[in-house]
């Protein structure tokens, strides 16, 4: 069996913080991480992006992406934002009735990278929060369940030796 060349991106680096349920990871891309999660990602509020296909909630004054518009996400060239910040939700009439502290607290998710608290919210019912810098050089995603990690490592890896 013949390899193509390694390349640095190719490579996969973790630090897992399970006590504040997270994983920094480089080599991982936005579109590897939204195809083998399809299943369990609802819609997406984007917290920072560049992604002009979005649409707006007035309440939260963020973007977000349905579920059925997503593919059209996982198309763009993320890694060309910069930075590529979201949280999941379930339905959109629960961001319509976000209070203003969790606002703040998911602008500061998407500014700095890092929580205040850990931003599993009742309100949102969400899985996943998002966060990373030049996507598949810095990425820090929290998991609700960390399972959805271990099964998402489990795919993403074979695809990268395959390709």
């Amino acid at each position: 069996m013949k390899r193509r060349n390694q390349t640095i991106r190719d490579l996969i680096y973790i630090h897992l913080n399970e006590q504040d349920q997270y994983v920094m990871t480089y080599g991982i891309e936005f579109a590897e991480f939204a195809q083998t999660l399809s299943d369990s990602i609802n819609n997406l509020l984007l917290l920072k992006h560049r992604y002009e296909h979005g649409d707006f909630n007035s309440h939260t004054m963020f973007d977000y992406v349905s579920r059925d518009k997503l593919g059209r996400l996982v198309e763009d060239d993320v890694y060309g934002y910069g930075d590529f910040c979201w949280i999941d939700f379930e339905e959109e009439e629960a961001v319509n009735e976000l209070p203003g502290q969790t606002i703040a607290e998911l602008l500061y998710l998407g500014h700095i990278k890092e929580h205040l608290k850990l931003p599993f919210y009742n309100y949102l019912s969400n899985r996943y929060v998002y966060l990373a810098h030049d996507d598949g050089w810095f990425n820090r995603t929290y998991y609700r369940d960390l399972n959805d990690f271990y099964r998402m490592l489990g795919e993403v890896i074979p695809g990268k030796w395959d390709r």
